[in-house]
């Protein structure tokens, strides 16, 4: 008698893969947890995405800002590499646009060279992930089925023990 009791489940909790996943087990804020956290730059609303003007804006900002970087470094490095070296020690406009390396010459032309490789790599990670913006990756998509927008089955989920488990996390 005891075991007819443990082996009972409540309907309204089992999980079909072909079905959405019940609203007692759903995650209803995961999507919002990771653009308060800064992993992603829109929030859902209903089938709906959202994302702020600001943000919209901050993004071309930044872009912006990388290139005014790049393009600074490689006029200090066309500037080095042009004058001879009593014209660049007596000009002050490697001082006026804050170039580090000014006073060490030794390292004038390779300091500019290496601080302009992560900007590089920035702005073309920023373009990637600016182009990419809305394309759907995997990840998106099991947000999607933990909120219950999507189907488990949808996305290849087909193991009720693997969506319990994932739930569980």
């Amino acid at each position: 008698m005891c075991d007819k009791r443990v082996n009972k489940v409540n309907p309204a909790l089992s999980i079909i893969p072909h079905k959405k996943i019940p609203s007692q087990l759903i995650i209803k804020d995961a999507i919002d947890k990771l653009y308060k956290l800064a992993f992603s730059g829109t929030r859902k609303k209903g089938n709906h995405l959202l994302e702020p003007k600001w943000h919209k804006c901050l993004r071309y900002i930044i872009c912006v800002m990388y290139l005014i970087m790049i393009m600074k470094t490689i006029l200090f490095i066309l500037l080095y590499i042009t004058l001879s070296e009593d014209e660049a020690t007596n000009e002050r406009i490697f001082v006026y646009l804050g170039d580090y390396a000014h006073h060490i010459p030794q390292i004038r032309i390779h300091w500019n060279v290496y601080l302009i490789q992560p900007f590089i790599m920035g702005f073309h990670l920023h373009l990637l992930h600016m182009k990419n913006d809305y394309v759907n990756t995997k990840w998106s998509e099991l947000l999607d089925c933990l909120t219950g927008y999507l189907k488990p089955s949808e996305i290849g989920l087909q193991n009720v023990k693997n969506i319990k488990i994932i739930l569980k996390r």
